[in-house]
């Protein structure tokens, strides 16, 4: 999707995943840019951030920036490896409380679909493969 798309996005309650994760370049750092002066939002930082990366001082300093200012948004981190295997986030999503929606979004498009497909059929959850760029109502 494009500019207008982001931004229309980001004018109603939502919930954004972009990479890069260490906010070190790509669609998170525009969305951080936005979201850092608003006491509402909270940017979700997840796995392993190397000291130095934006990320990294974002969590230990709450601030953001080349001018290294202070951010007013809320900013939380899951430790969370980006590298498990299909049985770990099965287990993963096995242990989860209620009825979750599942968006499988990190691997190549038929891996995500299978990995969906597996969900519905062995835990009964919906799951869904989007494509870059999707967006779904939550």
């Amino acid at each position: 999707k494009g500019q207008k798309d982001r931004d229309k996005e980001l004018k109603k309650p939502c919930v954004i995943i972009s990479s890069s994760g260490m906010l070190t370049g790509g669609a998170s750092t525009y969305y951080m840019n936005i979201m850092r002066n608003n006491e509402k939002d909270c940017v979700v930082l997840v796995s392993y951030q190397i000291p130095g990366t934006p990320g990294r001082i974002l969590l230990d300093e709450k601030i953001y920036g080349l001018n290294k200012e202070k951010v007013k948004c809320r900013v939380e981190w899951i430790d969370f490896s980006s590298h498990c295997g299909k049985s770990e986030l099965i287990s993963i999503i096995k242990s989860l409380k209620g009825n979750p929606e599942v968006l499988c979004i990190h691997g190549d498009e038929n891996s995500c679909e299978n990995l969906a497909n597996e969900i519905k059929q062995e835990i009964g959850l919906k799951a869904y493969a989007p494509f870059s760029g999707n967006f779904f109502e939550l």
